[in-house]
């Protein structure tokens, strides 16, 4: 590259077709090079992560272009209420009254599905009541220490790197702020808010409807809800509280065990003659628009009361809007769970209520004629 740079310059003071073509022929060994290297590294980056999915995945997200990339705006403005945003600070405002009514108004389209299942949810309650348990130093120490330095921070502003870096320094008095919070059953204000940041899927720039939320809480609040999750789940497992179909989120179970299970009852209905139909549904909006209500019952008849319920029911509260660093006000959350979240996707796909986001299979089996 040096070489060729070189012949550039002398070719341009020269002018001689000589140097020219020097500086042309380098240029061309030095582009061929360069895809023989790339060719070469990500070649041994997908051999080297074929037994690692996450990182296979991302080496493969490199190579193949991203075209929602391309079309991001630069400057984001939305219709709402008939009317175009005119700044970061409106539009923050638009997308949180948005974000935070749209349960609501998908809600009042389904008012007789929900009917039902307030119905069908009630059901004989968990005998055995789950109760939180001291957490250790240590096991806050372990956290602090695992945490991945390239996390955003939330509306707090505390860098992960920060937090890693003073682990042995704070895990101490973290501790004692998580123990305080399982056994009053209330979490810090300042844990609980989500700056939420939208993302662009499709379609035009200026609709809501085409943006999704994704919710960045403080890194401190992760290693409450990693504790918080870890001993509920913890609870469920020992009490058999989960569908042996239920294979999201739990070791030693992925997807494709719900494939491999799938494609062994097609084959054996083959053999034994019968035809099997499937439906697959994907709910539109269903992170967003989980009910809380039913969310709280279910909880219940997993045996949650007092103040491990209250600690769950204090934890869907609030969140704002971040537009270009240029925050949104306060905006009440009355359904739907944060994304990005370690705990409470984990317990919503364990507590499947209203707008489950699942997959449902509808096996039927039907005789051959």
């Amino acid at each position: 590259m040096r070489e060729r740079d070189h012949f550039l310059t002398k070719a341009r003071s020269s002018k001689s077709e000589l140097d020219w073509s020097k500086y042309r022929n380098l240029r061309n060994t030095v582009t061929r090079e360069i895809r023989k290297a790339k060719g070469r590294y990500y070649r041994n980056l997908l051999e080297e992560n074929l037994d690692k999915p996450s990182k296979f995945w991302k080496a493969v997200k490199k190579l193949v272009p991203n075209e929602k990339s391309s079309t991001k705006a630069s400057t984001i403005r939305i219709k709402y209420d008939d009317k175009l945003t005119e700044d970061n600070y409106t539009t923050a405002n638009a997308f949180c009254n948005f974000f935070c009514n749209l349960a609501k108004r998908m809600n009042n389209e389904l008012n007789d599905c929900s009917c039902t299942l307030n119905n069908i949810i009630h059901h004989a309650r968990s005998v055995n009541v789950f109760n939180f348990t001291p957490v250790l130093p240590s096991s806050i120490l372990c956290h602090l220490k695992s945490i991945k330095v390239c996390k955003s921070s939330g509306i707090d502003a505390i860098p992960a790197k920060l937090l890693r870096d003073a682990a042995s320094e704070i895990s101490v008095s973290l501790t004692g702020l998580i123990n305080l919070s399982l056994f009053l059953g209330n979490i810090p204000d300042e844990w609980k808010v989500a700056k939420v940041i939208p993302i662009y899927k499709s379609g035009t720039h200026d609709n809501p409807e085409n943006y999704r939320p994704i919710s960045i809480l403080p890194v401190l609040s992760k290693m409450l809800e990693r504790e918080a999750h870890t001993q509920l789940y913890r609870h469920i497992d020992i009490n058999n509280l989960l569908s042996p179909f239920q294979c999201g989120f739990r070791k030693n179970y992925s997807c494709e065990t719900t494939v491999t299970y799938f494609t062994d009852k097609i084959r054996k209905n083959a053999d034994s003659g019968l035809l099997t139909g499937a439906i697959f549904i994907d709910i539109k909006k269903a992170f967003d628009t989980v009910n809380h209500e039913n969310l709280l019952r279910k909880l219940y008849r997993f045996g949650l009361e007092d103040k491990e319920l209250d600690w769950f029911e204090n934890y869907l509260t609030t969140q704002r809007v971040s537009i270009e660093g240029i925050l949104s006000n306060f905006g009440e959350i009355t359904a739907g769970v944060p994304r990005r979240s370690y705990m409470p996707n984990k317990v919503y796909t364990y507590l499947p209520v209203h707008r489950c986001r699942t997959s449902i299979i509808f096996r039927a089996t039907l005789q051959w004629t």
